[in-house]
């Protein structure tokens, strides 16, 4: 048995572990109950599809942005404060979408749910900074993890609360939660020491003006691509306008003193192969994996007689149902993630999540209609996507120095997600390859599949590569590791 001071460190190791997963289930409950809405139940508002996806976009693109600033903020006067007054405007955004009268006022609310943007790197902020080196891996796993979970479970809830109640109760749901969660953390997360928050408390509002304006023209191209295609006047337009303000924005930021974003991190190797594994693996495995998988599980393998030879046919309930089961084993073995994380270096979780990324894609594409190797391969894949999500935050709590964390995990955050929205786009037009038109419906064949499987397994092969080619583990540095030998310890 442990030792009673032993036993009130694990505790409260175990307590805020819990106060961050909430944290980050709650952000991700924000984001995927909405898109039940998408579909327009009965009662909701009278407006068409490409309107209504402005619940999920409004929050896509808040979300992006309050992630950096967010993050920046928590490293300057606080993560716990930050994260507290994050879930509670989240609340706030929560309750007005309840409550909203309009379908304008019900988009301002969620603009202000995606305030929730900033939670995951300030929880990995608080993560470097209070734990012991030995926790940090388990607990970047099983809150980095929680993502998984907290997805899949939150379209089947938002599904049944409309089935049994209203669209209303939704956000009452996420009012209720974002507020007892911000109860949660204030009570058992331990507050910012100074030494391990950054020097400076002064704002860089050109730098957040900049940043907001550049990713959130950035990300508006992206995600009206879908619908418009990338020759759309007003793709190309946001697009381009995107990336000047972005090239702007980093030019500022690299020319004064107290950046928004720590540009100067990119010259640690270890942090320039998480920025770009952001990308590669947003575009592939995590942007591509969650939309090919449902495409496949829900398809027929043959239409009206036709034989398609890809497809399962499950109905929506059992997909949910099915992935919600998986999503619950990858969060079980979170655990035994975290270990390795930290025995053998974030490296080790990337290339591991790779390669059962690569398993799962292309046991889809050998076996498209046989549902035993459909549903194990998904599965796998699942697993898979644990290591990767939690893998590169790892990799940056194990590189820089405590107070800039949660604007390096920012960094790889927004990364992550604009790739992510264009790994999706990507795949509508990979897989539309020799598609099969069956009663004037398109359906996904063997050439797309396969298009879209070697995609998949290219881009994660090519993370597996660049993270064996970074260290096991970064050596302390003056300018990143200025506190590698402090102390690191649960007590306030």
């Amino acid at each position: 048995m442990s030792v009673p001071s032993h036993n009130g460190r694990v505790t409260k190791f175990w307590l805020i572990t819990c106060a961050l997963i909430a944290a980050e289930v709650v952000a991700i409950l924000e984001t995927t109950m909405s898109i039940q809405l998408v579909y327009a139940p009965e009662g909701f508002f009278d407006v068409p599809l490409s309107t209504l996806t402005w619940i999920v976009t409004a929050y896509t693109l808040a979300a992006a942005i309050f992630a950096g600033i967010g993050a920046r903020l928590g490293d300057q006067y606080g993560r716990r404060k930050i994260l507290i007054g994050a879930l509670a405007l989240g609340a706030v955004g929560s309750l007005l979408s309840a409550v909203a009268p309009v379908f304008w006022v019900l988009v301002v609310g969620r603009v202000f749910q995606g305030v929730t943007g900033c939670v995951l790197p300030l929880a990995m902020g608080i993560i470097s900074a209070r734990y012991p080196k030995d926790r940090t891996g388990t607990a970047v796993t099983l809150v980095s993890s929680s993502a998984i979970i907290a997805g899949a479970f939150g379209i089947l809830i938002a599904g049944a609360l409309i089935s049994v109640f209203s669209w209303h109760s939704i956000y009452v749901v996420t009012t209720v939660s974002a507020l007892a969660v911000a109860a949660f953390v204030a009570a058992v997360v331990p507050r910012d020491r100074v030494s391990d928050l950054a020097e400076t408390r002064r704002i860089d509002v050109l730098g957040a003006v900049l940043f907001g304006l550049g990713i959130g023209s950035a990300l508006y191209a992206v995600t009206a691509s879908a619908d418009r295609g990338w020759a759309d006047w007003q793709v190309l337009g946001f697009g381009l306008a995107g990336l000047i303000v972005l090239a702007i924005f980093v030019r500022h930021e690299s020319t004064i003193a107290h950046p928004l974003f720590e540009i100067r991190l990119l010259r640690d190797s270890k942090v320039r192969a998480a920025m770009i594994l952001s990308v590669v693996l947003g575009f592939g495995p995590l942007g591509m994996f969650t939309v090919l998988s449902a495409t496949i599980s829900r398809q027929p393998s043959a239409v009206d007689g036709t034989s398609i030879g890809v497809g399962i046919g499950l109905s929506p309930m059992s997909f949910g149902l099915w992935t919600a089961a998986f999503s619950g084993v990858a969060f079980l073995l979170a655990g035994a993630i975290g270990r390795m994380t930290t025995n053998y270096g974030a490296r080790t979780t990337l290339v591991t999540g790779s390669g059962l990324a690569i398993i799962g894609v292309l046991l889809i594409a050998v076996f498209p209609s046989n549902t035993l190797v459909v549903l194990t391969a998904i599965l796998v894949f699942t697993v898979g996507s644990s290591c990767l999500f939690s893998g590169i935050p790892a990799m940056i709590v194990e590189t820089v120095d405590v107070s800039v964390v949660s604007i390096a995990a920012a960094m790889a955050q927004v990364i992550r997600n604009t790739f992510q929205s264009v790994g999706t786009s990507v795949l509508g037009v990979v897989m539309s390859i020799g598609a099969i038109a069956i009663a004037g419906q398109g359906f996904v064949s063997n050439p797309g599949l396969w298009a879209a499987a070697l995609v998949i397994a290219g881009a994660s092969v090519l993370s597996a590569a660049l993270s064996l080619a970074v260290g096991s583990r970064s050596r302390p540095r003056p300018v990143l590791e200025k506190y590698a030998t402090q102390k690191q310890s649960l007590d306030r």
